[in-house]
């Protein structure tokens, strides 16, 4: 999905098989750990396209393409179905974390206010766009827990909003919204 043509072939199999698509998840994940972090630069530096194209450029292309071919006609409908992107990101986007995590962290941190302004851009049209920035997954709390949270964000009718999923959260059974 990272390279242009991708999305658009993603998009045209999708509407060709469904017809329609009222939740897009974004759940793009390109990531590496520099132990030496940005100043030894070599790794970061060669890892720093394919991760922004990955993390940022393709969610940004699904959500575009959907918007243009499918999403910005009909107002009434998507308000009627409710329809959501929900761009998973990471709560490495949020906090700054050792180990490395410059790179990587930095997309996700792109990928959140991009979310808030897809929601600023697409709620004339009645599409909502929301985020959710969990806690690294599977390792630290089930994909489940994150697969159940992007049910419950779609079931609202909140747009622009980046809810975190951390280990305390889902011993509560409460994501916080930011």
């Amino acid at each position: 999905l990272s390279q242009p043509a991708e999305a658009e072939r993603v998009v045209d199999l999708v509407m060709a098989r469904y017809g329609r698509v009222d939740l897009l998840v974004n759940n793009a994940a390109e990531t590496a750990f520099h132990p030496f972090g940005l100043a030894d630069g070599e790794q970061a530096l060669a890892d720093f396209d394919r991760f922004y194209a990955t993390n940022v450029g393709a969610p940004l292309r699904l959500a575009v393409r959907f918007a243009q071919r499918f999403w910005h006609a009909d107002a009434a409908d998507n308000r009627a179905h409710n329809r959501n992107v929900v761009n998973v990101s990471s709560l490495s986007g949020h906090q700054v974390y050792s180990g490395g995590q410059g790179i990587y962290a930095s997309t996700k941190a792109a990928l959140n206010h991009l979310t808030r302004h897809l929601a600023l851009e697409y709620q004339s049209f009645g599409v909502r766009v929301n985020g959710l920035s969990p806690t690294s997954f599977p390792a630290l709390i089930p994909s489940e827990e994150v697969a159940d949270a992007v049910v419950r964000l779609d079931r609202e009718s909140v747009t622009g909003k980046i809810r975190r999923v951390d280990v305390e959260d889902v011993a509560s059974g409460a994501e916080q919204a930011g």
